[in-house]
């Protein structure tokens, strides 16, 4: 049997995909009997997450103030994340996941003799709202984090390919490990009677954070012109964030505040099984969650073609891919769908095949393997 693990968890964003990510991984680890501990950043995050973290049971968790930009205080954030690991320490492994929590992971680890591990759930320099300048600078950054750690762990083969072609990483320091979720608990039925939708209505919907790479603010035209040929569809969007006024204000422009129900912050896994489509407008991403969510819903989605999206949805299998920034191919999609219910079933039912490929014993088990090889080293 494998030994035990006392593992040092690090994230500054707690929230999206990157906070859930850490939040399943620490737990199955911890119920497999390993010795977890995850430090985060309240600065940044959604409740949703945040509350998730303080569910975890037998982990110990320590809020520490991380900035997402570079700034002087991360040398503050850095001292207490070493006094942190003096305190509780020694641990056996560091793994730092985002941007910040890479690159302070892998310094705390240096300073403190720990093997590291990072996860960028998309790398800064991927960021389309950063100069070149910026990004030439954060490539800097993140290639000399990487030199500190043992392995550089990708959600995505997208994730990889930006990693080596651009960052500058040695292709033998990166590994992909998909995402992966549990399945469902709440049906259709269920999830329906809790949003008032009835058995038959159709629903589209919408699970994101509200950040401008998200893109929703690119499905409210798409959803205006929509309702011209299906008036009685039912409109579902599900987050917040600091985007959400102006979002709210573009849904009064087009005469569709009204006609959205709005949900707020609430878990993907909650509410999807409700929707007959689910659309993922973003600009930019990695390896999605809410389209593992989807799936495992039987939900087809609407997604644009950014990052690693092409490696979970097949175009015309169990989704339909369009490019970013097109409401016209989001309308022209909807269209597609709602005319044709035989291919809106097969869709479906394609969807909750492909979920398959994503489960989350398959990625807590991947990740400890790849623990257990290097520390062997």
């Amino acid at each position: 049997m494998a030994e035990k693990l006392k593992i040092l968890y690090i994230i500054e964003a707690a929230g999206g995909g990157a906070g859930r990510h850490v939040c399943d991984l620490a737990q199955a680890l911890a119920e497999k009997g390993h010795s977890i501990h995850v430090i985060y950043s309240p600065n940044r995050g959604d409740p949703v997450i945040k509350q998730q973290i303080h569910d975890l049971k037998n982990i110990a968790f320590k809020s520490i103030s991380i900035m997402r930009n570079i700034t002087p205080l991360d040398a503050i954030a850095l001292k207490e994340i070493t006094k942190y690991i003096k305190e509780n320490g020694p641990f056996d492994l560091i793994h730092g996941h985002g941007s910040k929590g890479g690159v302070l992971g892998a310094a705390a680890g240096r300073l403190s003799r720990t093997p590291t591990f990072y996860t960028p759930h998309a790398f800064a320099t991927n960021n389309a709202s950063f100069s070149i300048v910026a990004k030439h600078f954060f490539k800097w950054i993140i290639r000399v984090a990487a030199t500190q750690c043992e392995k550089i762990i990708c959600v995505s083969d997208y994730e990889k390919e930006h990693g080596k072609s651009f960052v500058g990483i040695a292709p033998e320091k990166l590994v992909v490990i998909h995402n992966g979720i549990e399945p469902y608990k709440k049906t259709r039925a269920e999830a329906r009677k809790d949003l008032g939708i009835g058995p038959d209505d159709f629903c589209i919907g919408c699970v994101a954070m509200f950040y401008e790479y998200k893109g929703v603010d690119v499905l409210i035209p798409a959803l205006a012109e929509a309702r011209h040929y299906a008036p009685q569809a039912k409109l579902v969007i599900a987050g917040d964030g600091p985007a959400k006024n102006k979002l709210h204000n573009k849904a009064k422009t087009a005469g569709l505040h009204n006609k959205i129900q709005w949900l707020g912050a609430v878990k993907g896994q909650d509410v999807m099984p409700a929707f007959d489509v689910m659309s993922m407008p973003s600009r930019s991403e990695s390896f999605p969650y809410v389209l593992l969510e989807a799936l495992e819903a039987g939900v087809p989605v609407i997604a644009s073609n950014v990052g690693g999206t092409s490696e979970i949805i097949q175009d015309g299998v169990n989704g339909i891919l369009v490019a970013p920034e097109r409401p016209d191919e989001i309308t022209a999609a909807l269209h597609r769908i709602i005319d044709n219910r035989k291919m809106l079933a097969t869709l479906a039912r394609n969807a909750k095949e492909s979920s398959k490929r994503f489960q989350l014993e398959s990625m807590v088990t991947q990740t400890l393997s790849l623990y257990h090889k290097h520390l062997k080293r």
